[in-house]
């Protein structure tokens, strides 16, 4: 099916493979899906998609056209969550100050949330993968041993733009060689459930 590159649909009455108004342009790839009513918002690393040019790395399909949403977080995007009525982004969004692991779209323009990791370095592992909401707050996984001068070890919660350690994080004992990643956050009855690739949880005793 023509124009189905990175992003396509199944339509489950007739039992055809659709177009969204043509896909992804050029070596572009989708990581993440995430639909809200009617529209439907795509993000990963890409720079256009149908006959948007302007659409970086997120776009909204709006069930006739893809939206950007301003000029697109400067990154790959690994995950997206809509958590009231913002739009939230996991993955690696660089700045001139630095990079940074979350970033949200308020309707206006794109926020980035903790604080930046220098460019160069040892520093590129470090990378947000998902983010949701959690207790009235946005729960965050990903590979972060440390942000600015606070240990979080791979997941935290954030509250009024601070990023708060979960009791030791979740990590592996020879983090150095074998880094930890967190990739996968639920909440149900006030619980929070964190899945990645990790040996160790809590703090040691």
């Amino acid at each position: 099916v023509a124009g189905t590159r990175g992003i396509a649909r199944w339509n489950r009455s007739s039992r055809v493979w659709e177009s969204l108004g043509g896909g992804v342009n050029g070596e572009g790839s989708v990581r993440d899906i995430l639909v809200d009513g009617g529209m439907v918002y795509i993000g990963g690393d890409f720079s256009n998609v149908g006959s948007n040019p302007a659409a970086y790395n997120i776009a909204m399909w709006n069930g006739e056209t893809w939206v950007s949403l301003g000029n697109g977080p400067r990154g790959v995007v690994n995950k997206i969550a809509k958590i009231g009525t913002e739009i939230y982004v996991a993955g690696q969004f660089f700045l001139e100050e630095g990079f940074y692991l979350f970033a949200k779209w308020n309707g206006e323009s794109w926020l980035y949330l903790g604080e930046s990791y220098p460019h160069g370095g040892g520093f590129y592992q470090n990378i947000g993968h998902t983010v949701r909401s959690y207790n009235s707050m946005i729960a965050t996984g990903g590979h972060f041993p440390v942000m600015g001068e606070v240990a979080l070890n791979n997941v935290a919660v954030v509250n009024n733009n601070v990023f708060q350690e979960l009791s030791g994080g979740a990590y592996n004992e020879m983090q150095e060689e074998f880094p930890a990643f967190v990739y996968a956050l639920a909440a149900s009855g006030g619980n929070l459930f964190v899945g990645g690739n990790f040996t160790v949880v809590g703090k040691a005793e």
